[in-house]
């Protein structure tokens, strides 16, 4: 009976539903519409900020390789103003040079650390320039070919420019399909909370609880039965979503990532009906989840680096995010492979199971104080 319930009422939410994916669809389409994609490379100069730490040779030699290319200044700041520097597009990006910079090369750690947003796609063209150049160096280091002829074979524009097209484009999908399913995280989260939200609160009515109270089924059999009609819903709008955005951008995501990609948007679904269940047992206000559910999911969306790369916010901020489920998912969504899903599985049935846990201990401690 709660199963049926539960359906019938989705089914007559289908307006606000309609509404909500019209809403969710238009901004998936603004922000992944191919004809905003730049597919002509062109050279661009950019105001980067350099802190050497290694003032040798070889770093030395980045600076003035890069100094060729863009617009760079040598100045050392630390990094919560370097972030701040790049939020407030003072700069496109604060490199900094770590000390033992040669070895760190050579032995495969990272010599450089970039700070950068990574909604602002024209970075890319300084990525490409810095890899080629830590690329060609190593290469040279290698194969103990003389300082000179890396320098020359960096300044040999022949064919270079095709590479760095394709490159671009790699790196431009990349950057367009991790933010659009980080946006589409947030929509799911929304969505679900939402929907289930109100469904909850028509389950306040005194007739149908009444109604409830006569069926011939066991409490657990209703909450089992309450528990699939949420999951389903959350699968239903889940899959509706997904539909929308692979028509939007499912042409630029690689077909050895897409599994991975639905289904670790699958599993966040269920974490949002956890969700639900910890704030139905706290009230069944449907102003007051709908309050709760939107600032919770702002401050994860905003924490976790949905609307802003997690590169340029403050490290209390990041660190914070951790606690949130969403914080696993983009990181997933940054580096998708095997490893990293197992990771954001683990992640998520953990949460999943807290909320879950913490509600059932809520609604058993509020029968207990009816009683």
């Amino acid at each position: 009976m709660i199963f049926k319930n539960y359906m019938k009422l989705f089914i007559k939410n289908i307006k606000f539903l309609i509404i909500s994916f019209s809403i969710f669809f238009v901004m998936l389409i603004i922000f992944s519409n191919p004809k905003n994609r730049l597919t002509e490379f062109k050279a661009v100069k950019l105001d980067i900020t350099i802190n050497d730490e290694d003032k040798s040779e070889e770093s030395k030699n980045l600076i003035n390789y890069l100094k060729e290319k863009h617009n760079v200044k040598e100045e050392k700041i630390d990094e919560e103003n370097a972030k701040k520097k790049v939020f407030d597009s003072e700069i496109t990006g604060y490199l900094e040079i770590k000390k033992d910079f040669k070895e760190k090369l050579k032995n495969g750690e990272k010599p450089v650390s970039l700070i950068a947003s990574t909604k602002d796609a024209s970075i890319t063209f300084f990525k490409i320039d810095l890899e080629k150049y830590l690329n060609y160096t190593l290469a040279g280091i290698n194969s103990n070919v003389s300082k000179a002829e890396v320098e020359k074979t960096l300044k040999n524009e022949v064919d270079v420019k095709i590479v760095d097209s394709n490159i671009y484009a790699q790196n431009k999908n990349k950057d367009l399909y991790r933010f659009t399913f980080g946006m589409l995280s947030y929509i799911v989260f929304t969505c679900i909370v939402s929907i289930l939200a109100n469904i909850e609160a028509t389950f306040k009515n005194e007739n149908l609880q009444k109604r409830m109270a006569l069926a011939p089924y066991s409490q657990q059999s209703q909450t089992m039965q309450q528990f699939l009609a949420q999951a389903l819903i959350a699968i239903v709008l889940t899959t509706i979503l997904i539909i929308g955005t692979t028509f939007s951008v499912g042409s630029v995501v690689p077909k050895d990532k897409i599994l991975y990609l639905f289904t670790g948007v699958f599993l966040f679904s269920f974490t949002a009906v956890s969700v639900v269940q910890l704030m139905v047992s706290i009230t069944k206000n449907v102003k007051v989840i709908g309050g709760v559910s939107s600032a919770f999911g702002m401050i994860m969306g905003f924490s976790s680096g949905v609307f802003l790369p997690m590169q340029i916010l403050p490290k209390g901020v990041v660190l914070f995010s951790k606690f949130m489920p969403q914080y696993y998912l983009i990181k997933f969504f940054e580096d998708v492979n095997f490893n990293s899903f197992l990771t954001l599985l683990l992640s998520q049935i953990i949460f999943i199971s807290f909320y879950t846990l913490l509600a059932i201990g809520i609604k058993k401690y509020k029968l207990k104080e009816a009683v």
